[in-house]
C-alpha cells in the first residue's frame, strides 16, 4: 500500500488544519483516515462513541497539489488507517504553509508521516484489514430521507445550542415544517427555551412531496453531544443542512 498527499496552498492548509482540529475535539482518542483515488474521508472511531456518526470527505482534486496512493489490491483500491486524532491535531497546529504526508514504516509499525516547514512528526497508525471496511458504512438510505433545510450561521447555531446547555437542559428539539421553518427548543423543570428561525431553505424528497407546508417534523436530541458536536464544527463551511429521516 502506498499514500501520498501533498498541500501548498494556504487555504487549504487552513482548511485542514480546521477540520482536523474538529475530528480531534470530537473524538480525543481515535480517528480514521480513508482515501481511495477520488477522495480523502475523515471519519470519527465509533468504537469509542456510539453517541454520534462524522465523516468529513475532502475532494483531492481540490485540496492536494499532489495525491498518490494505491489500496490493497485494485479490486480494492481502498486505506482505512486507525490513528491518534490528538497526535494528527498536534502535527498540524503550527502549520502555516504546506503539509506532506506519507504512509512509511518504521521497523514493522506502519506510520503516517507529517512533514510542515521544517518539522516531521511520525505518527503510528494501524492499517485495517478489508473485513473491518464495512463498520465505517453509515449511508442511510435515501428512501428514508424526509426532509433537508439549510441552517443559518454556524454561529447562530452555537449560541442556541450554548443557551440550551446553560439551563441545563438534557434534551434538545429540533422542530421543522415545509415552509422553511425551524424551531429549537428545550424544557426543564423550571424554565422553558425555544427558537425560531423563518424563510429558511428546504429541499423536498419524493418521501415528502404530498405533505402540506404545515407538516411539522422533530427529533430529539441528547444536549450534551449535540453541544460537543455543534461547538466544535469550524467556520471552514459554505453551508450547512439538516437532514431528518424517518
Amino acid at each position: 500500500m502506498r499514500f501520498k498527499a501533498d498541500i501548498s496552498d494556504h487555504t487549504s492548509v487552513e482548511a485542514t488544519k480546521k477540520l482536523v482540529m474538529f475530528m480531534s475535539k470530537l473524538n480525543k482518542r481515535r480517528c480514521i483516515i480513508h482515501a481511495t483515488p477520488d477522495e480523502f474521508v475523515l471519519l470519527n472511531d465509533s468504537s469509542t462513541t456510539r453517541s454520534y456518526w462524522v465523516e468529513v470527505k475532502l475532494n483531492p482534486l481540490e485540496m492536494f497539489c499532489d495525491y498518490e496512493m494505491s489500496g490493497l489490491t485494485p479490486g480494492q483500491n481502498e486505506i482505512f488507517m486507525d490513528l491518534s486524532a490528538a497526535d494528527l491535531s498536534q502535527a498540524l497546529s503550527g502549520v502555516e504553509t504546506s503539509i506532506k504526508m506519507r504512509l512509511t514504516k518504521e521497523g514493522n509499525v506502519p506510520h503516517l508521516g507529517v512533514r510542515s516547514e521544517n518539522v516531521t512528526n511520525s505518527i503510528p497508525v494501524t492499517l485495517l484489514m478489508s473485513r473491518h471496511w464495512k463498520e465505517f458504512e453509515r449511508s442511510v438510505p435515501e428512501e428514508l430521507l424526509l426532509i433537508s433545510i439549510f441552517m443559518p450561521s454556524i454561529k447562530s447555531v452555537q449560541r442556541i445550542i450554548q443557551s440550551i446547555k446553560n439551563i441545563q437542559a438534557k434534551h434538545t428539539i429540533f422542530a421543522v415544517n415545509f415552509k422553511g421553518q425551524l424551531e429549537i427548543s428545550a424544557r426543564t423543570d423550571t424554565s422553558r427555551f425555544c427558537a425560531q428561525i423563518r424563510d429558511l431553505g428546504i429541499d423536498r424528497t419524493p418521501n415528502s412531496r404530498d405533505a402540506p407546508e404545515e407538516a411539522i417534523i422533530r427529533t430529539v436530541l441528547d444536549t450534551k453531544h449535540l453541544h460537543t458536536f455543534v461547538s466544535s464544527i469550524p467556520n471552514t463551511f459554505s453551508y450547512i443542512k439538516l437532514a431528518f429521516y424517518s
